[in-house]
């Protein structure tokens, strides 16, 4: 599965393991940033696509 480059800015297309890895370290860092209520978003983010859950720092 490859993701839709829509930025000339990007070469390539990460995998889809960095995708995934890219999209957790950003809901984590922005939930670690907004407080308690962004970590309850992220954690059901996580959970709604079977992902595992997210680390809090």
């Amino acid at each position: 599965m490859r993701g839709i480059v829509h930025s000339k800015m990007v070469a390539t297309v990460p995998t889809l393991a960095e995708r995934r890895a890219l999209w957790r370290r950003g809901l984590a860092r922005g939930a670690a940033v907004a407080g308690e209520g962004a970590w309850r978003i992220a954690e059901g983010a996580v959970a709604a696509v079977g992902e595992e859950p997210i680390s809090r720092p």
